[in-house]
């Protein structure tokens, strides 16, 4: 330590050097910190904790570039290791008014593996920012909207939480939400081809016309009929995420693993099993609603997040 901090530190101290050096050399950023805190408005701590943020921000800007993504994961492990708080907070904005936890950097990002670094250091899973949301409810937002490695990095989170035995109420609730509008939003949907005379019968493949209407479409747009019918609702798939979202928050809340997930293709029907504790809940057809096992879900996501908790199986 003594020899790095004899070195020559070229203008740099630790935090403006790990935002801003290019290339960033992981040995110079041990030297800079050798040589302690340079401002005596802050504790080193503190210090500390403002250049692990700009490691996990340098990072997550990084990802397309694996040489130089390395060296600042390489910086954020040695402040892990030379005393950084991995469940500190940073600033948002100019203004400062709005905290976050680190871990919501790489979470933002979606980079699965700075979050595993930091919650192998015993970062708090279930930490919150300064308006009192959990980071978990950052990463369920992320999920929704399909981003990049989110669903894995939800994962992540959840487990670190059900170690804990603090999964956030907060979370249970959204969960919960999200659940029963993606389920009025399916019935809706289905009054209304059921109006129109569009809707097809249950296990069924869609009827010829609707399908050599989308043609025209499919030519331009490419194979995916997707894009027609709208990703998210195409076939039960957002009824179906969120179905897993709330069974796995239950499960983590009883202290227990993710059920199993299997899925399996019968004609048009997309049949999907999750195995909770010793029963599976299997719905015929993923465009029916209707099935008792999402009428179940529906009546048991109704019930308020401060519900007594289960203790055996979900």
């Amino acid at each position: 330590a003594r020899a790095a901090a004899g070195l020559a530190d070229e203008g740099w101290h630790l935090v403006s050097y790990v935002s801003y050096a290019e290339p960033l050399d992981p040995e110079f950023a041990f030297s800079l910190l050798a040589r302690g805190n340079p401002h005596s408005s802050v504790s080193l701590q503190e210090f500390m904790g403002f250049a692990l943020a700009a490691a996990l921000e340098r990072a997550g800007r990084l990802q397309h570039r694996p040489a130089r993504w390395r060296a600042a994961l390489r910086v954020t492990q040695m402040l892990l290791a030379t005393g950084a708080e991995p469940s500190g907070s940073y600033k948002v904005g100019n203004l400062g008014i709005v905290r976050r936890p680190l871990l919501l950097i790489p979470v933002t990002h979606g980079d699965a593996g700075l979050v595993t670094v930091l919650l192998k250091a015993r970062a708090d899973a279930a930490g919150m920012d300064s308006s009192g949301e959990p980071a978990l409810c950052h990463a369920l937002r992320n999920v929704l909207c399909a981003g990049e490695g989110a669903r894995e990095i939800f994962d992540l989170l959840l487990a670190g939480a059900r170690e804990m035995g603090n999964v956030p109420e907060a979370l249970r609730s959204q969960v919960q939400s999200h659940l029963r509008g993606s389920i009025s939003y399916a019935r809706r949907k289905m009054d209304e081809e059921d109006a129109q005379g569009e809707a097809p019968q249950r296990g069924e493949a869609e009827p010829k016309e609707v399908e050599e209407s989308l043609e025209p479409v499919q030519a331009e747009r490419g194979p995916d009929v997707d894009e027609v019918h709208g990703w998210w609702w195409h076939r039960g798939r957002g009824v179906r995420l969120c179905r897993r979202l709330f069974v796995d928050v239950e499960r983590a809340v009883a202290g227990r693993p993710p059920g199993l997930v299997r899925s399996a293709r019968a004609g048009a029907a997309v049949v999907d099993e999750v195995e909770i504790g010793a029963e599976a809940v299997a719905p015929t057809a993923s465009r029916s609603v209707e099935g008792r096992s999402l009428s179940e879900l529906a009546a048991c996501a109704a019930k308020p997040p401060s519900a007594a908790r289960t203790s055996g199986s979900v």
